[in-house]
């Protein structure tokens, strides 16, 4: 396993996507790390704009795309589905660093939870996923989940955090990936047109042994925890690693 202080800013496709094509020979899409100030950042600010506002997270009458330029994009790791040479899908991930020492939940939403692992530094937060509507019902946000699942497992990120709609329709397929949605922990989001919103939590390391996830994820996840990661050092810049875990 890593070391997650010297891995995280660099970390990209050139890791994740031979494990992605050993698990789904057979693949038309890439997933690929995007970032700030490129053009395409500005495709991924443009889709999360489009799939905020269909799930009304967002009003278009009175937001505008530059809304999803996040301060937080610099020392997050944002990722981008391509697909005939397009992007087709994103999805962010979140850990505390230096200048962002807790969750977007926390920081971003006002929300506290007594949880054990609500601010460790093991955790992970998945947010800003958005798929294409003409990719839906497809195995893409599969490919964005498995790509963060090879990072989590690389960088020792254990516990899983992710905000969603109070819809049964928007909860129901996550909690087939292994969330669980505590009545509790339910809120109105501020930073968002006010949507009820509801917090979801997994711990991705027993994720293999729960019976409440379809067999096919389960066995995903097992492979993926059991992949030999450590054959792929990385290093780079430091300037946003996560804080160390003690």
């Amino acid at each position: 396993m890593l070391s997650p202080i010297t891995t995280w800013r660099s970390i990209d496709e050139t890791f994740w996507n031979p494990h992605i094509r050993q698990l789904l020979p057979v693949n038309a899409s890439s997933v690929r790390r995007v970032f700030p100030d490129t053009p395409e950042y500005s495709e991924v600010v443009n889709l999360r704009f489009q799939g905020m506002s269909e799930s009304r997270f967002l009003d278009p009458a009175k937001d505008s795309p530059e809304c999803m330029e996040l301060e937080r994009d610099s020392q997050s790791i944002i990722l981008a589905l391509y697909r005939r040479g397009r992007i087709r899908g994103t999805m962010t991930l979140n850990t505390p660093t230096v200048a962002f020492r807790g969750p977007a939940i926390m920081l971003e939403k006002g929300v506290q939870l007594e949880h054990p692992h609500f601010l460790s530094p093991r955790q992970l937060e998945f947010t800003k996923l958005v798929v294409d509507q003409g990719l839906r019902g497809t195995r893409v946000a599969l490919e964005l989940l498995m790509a963060s699942c090879i990072i989590a497992a690389a960088l020792d990120k254990r516990y899983f955090w992710q905000v969603g709609r109070q819809v049964n329709s928007d909860t129901s397929w996550r909690e087939k990936l292994g969330f669980n949605y505590n009545v509790e922990w339910d809120f109105n989001d501020p930073s968002l047109n006010g949507m009820p919103s509801k917090i979801g939590y997994m711990d991705f390391y027993t994720a293999p042994d729960n019976p409440h996830i379809p067999w096919f994820l389960r066995r995903m996840y097992r492979t993926v925890l059991s992949l030999n990661l450590s054959e792929y050092p990385l290093t780079g810049d430091t300037s946003c690693e996560p804080v160390p875990v003690s």
